[in-house]
């Protein structure tokens, strides 16, 4: 239906309302000339549009610094978390006896210590561990990963003995050299590194022993020892006997000057013995050893007046310090050595097997004086 039909039904409903169906004919005519006659207004639809509400744009802001926060409570927590591990796998020098290349304190991660002729030093962990390092040792404090907790040491040369106390679970005390590792739980051993040859002993619990070389891994009881390097690996059992005694010996009759041993910490007169010729000799219990390794030092590194052989293996019984005329057939015979007054450091250390340094027994060691 077109624009003129509506207007036409338009006006008839107009008529039929005022004047009825039968209106006058020039009424209409009239009428549709009027609606003819009036205007043509083309009404014009206007489009809202829409703004929004700022209030109804949701902002960013909030969540930024949400995330801020949480971003620097997950820092702090991760600074103080480092500043504890740190602090658990740092070592304090405590003790020192000697010479030592370090003050007493603490030995971060990355540091190394060294201890010289007749010294001694002993490190000490937040947990309670000790690290005892014999003469002569080198050691350098090591870590696991930066996240880890665990602790450890690199043995560059000597010998250590550790009391460790138990470590958590996952996070062992690491010991290695160039030629094996140790992993402690918790217990006592030692650790050395000499002749190229890596030696672990147990005195309590059991120390995890991983050699260089791969599939000789063992866990190394109490009362055992493995060992790994350039003569292979070994794990025995460890020799309980070795050098039970020193015996001051006279040179000019091969026979003892007194049947008490030398002690720790004595002081020999030469003026109240009747010789000034003298000799010590080390005795052993059970079979007799393969080698005898003998060295006497004075603790203010002067000279010993000591023959120069006196420092080489003793490989035959008796083992004599200053050596015997075992090369001329007179095993027996003890080299004569005047001493020179001064404090002096004794050790011996007797092998069990036919390889040099095999099989350790237990070594001993005194101090004592010569005086005039």
């Amino acid at each position: 239906m077109n624009s003129e039909e509506h207007q036409d039904r338009l006006v008839d409903l107009l008529l039929s309302e005022s004047v009825g169906r039968q209106e006058p004919p020039d009424v209409r005519a009239r009428v549709m000339q009027a609606v003819d006659e009036l205007p043509r207004v083309v009404p014009q639809v206007s489009t809202a549009r829409v703004i929004p509400l700022p209030s109804a744009k949701r902002s960013k802001a909030p969540a930024f610094a949400m995330a801020a926060i949480l971003v620097l409570f997950c820092a702090i927590g991760a600074f103080f978390q480092l500043h504890r591990i740190s602090g658990d796998r740092t070592p304090v020098l405590t003790e020192v006896s000697g010479m030592v290349d370090r003050a007493p304190g603490s030995l971060p991660v990355g540091e190394s210590l060294t201890t010289g002729l007749n010294s001694s030093a002993v490190l000490t962990y937040p947990d309670g561990s000790t690290v005892e390092l014999s003469e002569g040792t080198t050691i350098k404090v090591t870590a696991g990963s930066r996240w880890d907790g665990s602790k450890g040491i690199e043995i560059v040369a000597g010998r250590i003995d550790a009391e460790v106390a138990k470590q958590v679970s996952g996070r062992p005390f690491l010991l290695s050299t160039g030629d094996a590792r140790a992993e402690v739980v918790g217990t006592k051993f030692s650790f050395s590194l000499n002749d190229d040859r890596t030696r672990l002993e147990v005195t309590e619990g059991a120390v995890r022993f991983v050699p260089k070389e791969a599939g000789s891994e063992v866990l190394v009881e109490r009362g055992y020892f493995a060992e790994s390097g350039r003569l292979g690996f070994r794990h025995e059992k460890i020799i309980s006997h070795g050098i039970t005694r020193f015996t001051l010996m006279n040179a000019d009759s091969d026979q003892p000057l007194r049947q008490e041993p030398l002690t720790d910490g004595e002081t020999i007169s030469l003026s109240a013995l009747s010789t000034a010729n003298i000799n010590i000799r080390a005795d052993y219990e059970g079979e007799p050893p393969s080698m005898v390794q003998i060295s006497l030092n004075r603790l203010d590194e002067g000279p010993t007046g000591l023959p120069a052989h006196a420092s080489q293996a003793h490989e035959h019984p008796p083992y004599f310090v200053a050596g015997d005329y075992w090369a001329d057939g007179r095993p027996e015979d003890c080299h004569a050595w005047i001493p020179r007054p001064g404090r002096y450091r004794l050790r011996a250390e007797a092998f069990y097997t036919d390889t040099r340094r095999g099989n350790p027994g237990k070594p001993l060691q005194i101090d004592f004086t010569i005086a005039e």
